[in-house]
């Protein structure tokens, strides 16, 4: 039988003061159900100078580009009814949107930087931050404790 791999999002702190390497991530993010779709965007920049005596269209001229954004959908489950981890998770999540506390000393205020990683899909694996995180929790033990919540992540591409 073969064994699935399970898709991760790998959570660093953010390079301060022109760094270029991340190190290992600092928390991973592990999901028991890979997402059913990724959705990739990248985005470019183009020029057309007019010409009023040119039969053609003029050739474009590259700008720049836009950074990527990967979007996807994942569901956290509690392994068992007594279980903390869905809650646990989705903190991690959100700890994701906010300046990482370092940064914050040196002006250079980030959020954590994240990598999604999941299989051979290497296109959508780039270092990026959250963009958004939208939770809808779906399931709760009987004294309020989530057990099953549905995360809608954007991810922007960063460049080192």
């Amino acid at each position: 039988m073969e064994k699935v791999e399970k898709a991760v999002l790998e959570i660093y702190k953010p390079p301060i003061g022109g760094q270029k390497q991340l190190g290992k991530p600092a928390e991973v993010v592990k999901f028991q159900f890979n997402p059913a779709q990724l959705s990739l965007v990248k985005e470019t920049s183009w020029a057309r100078h007019t010409n009023r005596l040119a039969p053609r269209a003029s050739v474009p001229e590259f700008l720049g580009s836009q950074p990527a954004v990967l979007s996807l959908s994942v569901v956290l489950d509690a392994l068992k009814p007594d279980d903390n981890s869905v809650d646990t998770r989705v903190r991690t999540l959100l700890k994701c949107c906010r300046p990482e506390e370092k940064s914050l000393g040196n002006n250079q205020s980030s959020p954590p930087w994240v990598m999604f990683r999941w299989g051979h899909c290497e296109a959508a694996q780039f270092h990026s931050i959250v963009r958004r995180l939208s939770v809808r929790f779906t399931r709760f033990s009987s004294d309020g404790h989530p057990l099953r919540a549905v995360c809608d992540l954007t991810l922007e591409e960063v460049g080192i």
